[in-house]
């Protein structure tokens, strides 16, 4: 009876220990979920567009640049589900920056990475002069590039990494 009683101990530490990494996993996904999101609705409201005469083109909300640069590759989901070729033309240039430069992170070794590199901002990169249909065209690919390659530079589950492409040494 002792030692089905200890057995029966045992299990319950163990399944009360397995329910506590989950919560606290759970917690650390809520968290940078909640966190980018409020980034992004920051960044959405407060980015402005300067003039060409003034040292910065754009005005954008410090913090919210910041949360979403150490956000890393865990911005990627809902930076592109934002990227809504109707929303102001500044927000989108800035979203698509930091989505390209999330993209560029692996280091360029090579003039094909240089090249790579170059590619992507031209290709993805959202800028003032596009036109209407330049911006949707971009958001959809950047969407589409998402569908396919997102799972390379981000899986959904590590949220302690701002770059799930890095290979550790």
């Amino acid at each position: 009876m002792d030692g089905m009683r200890s057995a029966l101990k045992a299990l319950l530490a163990l399944s009360s220990l397995a329910a506590l990494v989950s919560l606290g996993w759970a917690v650390g996904l809520l968290y940078w979920h909640l966190k980018v999101e409020k980034a992004i609705r920051i960044l959405e409201e407060g980015t402005t567009y300067s003039s060409p005469t003034s040292n910065h083109l754009f005005e954008i909300p410090p913090a919210a640049n910041l949360t979403l640069h150490e956000a890393g590759c865990r911005a990627l989901p809902n930076l592109i589900r934002s990227l809504d070729p109707a929303k102001e033309s500044p927000f989108l240039v800035v979203a698509s920056a930091h989505v390209v430069e999330t993209m560029n992170l692996a280091p360029a070794v090579s003039k094909e990475d240089c090249d790579l590199r170059y590619q992507r901002r031209k290709e993805f990169g959202i800028y003032l002069e596009d036109g209407a249909e330049t911006r949707k065209l971009k958001c959809a690919r950047l969407k589409e590039w998402w569908r396919e390659h997102g799972n390379e530079v981000h899986q959904w589950w590590r949220f302690w990494s701002e770059w799930c492409g890095k290979k550790e040494d």
